[in-house]
Formats: structure tokens, C-alpha cells, sequence
């Protein structure tokens, strides 16, 4: 199994722009804990999308592949949000599916899963829809129970919900309680929203090392393009 168990996400939708942010590390999960340590690409593209994951990536065995899954449903889907709703149905089914069967054969990886993840992962898609960078996010919940029930939740956002110069709508995914004692303002991320995604992403890198690697990858999208900062 190759969970990102815990990775930094940053979502920020200003009046003027959208920034999407990861960091790059790869952890592996067992049964005993976590594993080796690596790099791995995390806003991927297919087509005008852009997206990005934080918990489950794939199985080791190739019996589950969320970037996969996510690249075959965003070719098929041009309409963005006829996509947004083929994706948490499907999405909620193949987690369904997969975590059933995981409990059955590997109880203790399936533990280890609900102890790093927090019981389950989120999703950011972006898109410039008539040039208006747009964003969805997905966050789901693993319920252990008699059986596995999943509860997918989406919600939607894009430039123009914003009003002013010092409003935004931000969302870091991830390992960043350390922002529970130095979180920034709506106004502070809203005037530098790329210097404070980089440094959310750096003081996670630095608080869990083990989750949380360089490089660090910033998108930006505004109403003329997108570009890599």
C-alpha cells in the first residue's frame, strides 16, 4: 500500500487568483508503521484540470489508483460539474470498496490508515471555467462500523465570490496543527497568498519531516492562464 498519509495541501481563491500548493514527499504505510521516504508529483493535470490529493494515492498491488481513477473521469468529462458529481459517486463507491476489503485482509494496515490519515483524505480540483479559475474540494471519512460507509462531502468556490482586496477563501489539507497557534488572516492571505502557502508548506516540513518533504510546488491560476511559481 502507498498511502500519502499526511501531506500539506494549500488551497487559496483570492479576488484576483487562485493558488494551489503541495509539498512532494512520498510515505509508504505497513502494517508496523511508516515506511520508506520519497518524491512524488502532486498536482497532476489532465487536460484544463488541475488537482491534487492528500491521503490515499494508490495499493501496491494496482488494485486502487486515485490519480487513475480521478485522470479516466476528467477525460470523460468536460463540464465541470457534471465531473465534480461523477467523481464523489464514483469515488465513494471505489473507497467503499477498497477499505472493505483492506479491513478484511490487513486489519492492522487498515488501522494504520485511520491513525495517519485522520480516517480519510481530500481533493482539489481546479479549472478556468470561461477563464474563471474555479475550485472544488472533496474531503471523505472512512466510518468504521459493522460495515465500511464512506461520507463524501463537496464544495465549490472561484474568483468572482470574492469581493474585496483583503477576502479570500483558504484551506490547508494535512499535517498543520502547528497553524493552531499561528494562523494567518484572512487579510494576510489574501495580500500574499504565494509567500504564505510556501511558508505553511516550509513550517510543515520542518514539524513532520517524515510527511512533509521539498520541493514545493505552486500553481497559479488568474483569468489570463496559469503558471508554475
Amino acid at each position: 500500500m502507498e498511502p500519502i498519509a499526511a501531506t500539506i495541501l494549500v488551497l487559496v481563491v483570492t479576488n484576483h487568483n487562485l493558488i494551489l500548493a503541495a509539498d512532494s514527499r512520498k510515505t509508504n504505510l505497513y502494517p508496523g508503521g511508516i515506511g520508506e521516504k520519497g518524491s512524488v508529483e502532486k498536482i497532476c493535470r489532465t487536460n484544463d484540470y488541475y488537482y491534487a490529493v492528500a491521503g490515499l494515492h494508490s495499493d501496491e498491488d494496482g488494485s486502487f489508483n486515485m490519480r487513475s481513477i480521478l485522470h479516466h473521469l476528467l477525460l470523460e468529462q468536460t463540464d465541470f460539474d457534471t465531473a465534480i458529481k461523477r467523481i464523489a459517486v464514483t469515488l465513494t463507491t471505489e473507497l467503499k470498496n477498497y477499505f472493505t476489503k483492506l479491513k478484511k485482509l490487513n486489519f492492522a494496515l487498515f488501522k494504520q490508515f485511520q491513525k495517519y490519515s485522520y480516517a480519510g483524505g481530500e481533493i482539489i480540483i481546479a479549472k478556468r471555467i470561461n477563464s474563471i479559475p474555479t475550485a472544488c474540494l472533496f474531503d471523505y471519512k472512512i466510518i468504521d462500523d459493522t460495515t465500511i460507509n464512506v461520507v463524501m462531502n463537496t464544495g465549490k468556490t472561484d474568483i468572482k465570490n470574492i469581493k474585496g482586496g483583503e477576502e479570500c477563501f483558504w484551506r490547508a489539507i494535512g499535517n498543520t496543527s502547528f497553524l493552531d497557534k499561528n494562523m494567518p488572516t484572512e487579510e494576510e492571505m489574501a495580500t500574499s497568498p504565494v509567500e504564505k502557502v510556501k511558508w505553511i508548506i516550509e513550517e510543515g516540513i520542518k514539524n513532520y519531516p517524515a510527511f512533509v518533504g521539498e520541493p514545493i510546488r505552486i500553481l497559479e491560476m488568474t483569468e489570463a492562464g496559469e503558471q508554475w511559481i
